[in-house]
């Protein structure tokens, strides 16, 4: 008989896991910062203006708890702003699912062919991006399942204030 055995627990494996991927969104978020996103007015149109805007990108094959998330900080954001603020893009085909889902009203924009992840060189998606007035990147947040309430709860004060 052969027993193995292993020093690792599984606490300490999902703190090696949760640093890794922790470590891939800060380099995501250190590409990403300052960028502009040129095809952001492709998708949005005429909904983008001058006035800064919070983004939420997502796929629908993201986890589907991190597009809540997602979809409850944009909700704040907007009635802390007094008004709308976000706008969601993605690129799922079951847009109107998630909409009801999450009790979304306002309009929901399609990348149908992915042109803003493949010009952020496909960050990992639900993201949500704060931009500035010449639609460049000046916050990012990664919504997770593991909430972290005190980094949400700034980027949704900072996304909210008036301009």
């Amino acid at each position: 008989m052969v027993i193995l055995g292993s020093c690792a627990t599984k606490d300490s494996n999902d703190k090696s896991k949760n640093l890794k991927v922790n470590n891939i969104f800060e380099q995501q978020r250190s590409a990403v910062l300052g960028k502009k996103i040129n095809s952001i007015v492709t998708i949005l149109g005429d909904s983008i203006n001058a006035e800064c805007k919070v983004i939420l990108l997502y796929d629908g094959y993201d986890c589907e708890t991190c597009i809540d998330v997602g979809y409850e900080m944009l909700k704040r954001i907007d009635d802390l702003a007094g008004k709308q603020k976000a706008y969601v893009i993605t690129t799922s085909l079951n847009i109107g699912r998630d909409q009801a889902k999450n009790e979304y009203f306002n309009y929901v924009y399609y990348d149908e062919h992915d042109i803003i992840r493949k010009e952020l060189k496909y960050i990992y998606t639900p993201v949500l991006l704060k931009l500035d007035s010449a639609v460049k990147v000046e916050e990012i947040f990664f919504p997770n399942y593991q909430r972290d309430l005190k980094n949400e709860t700034r980027f949704v004060n900072l996304s909210s204030e008036k301009y």
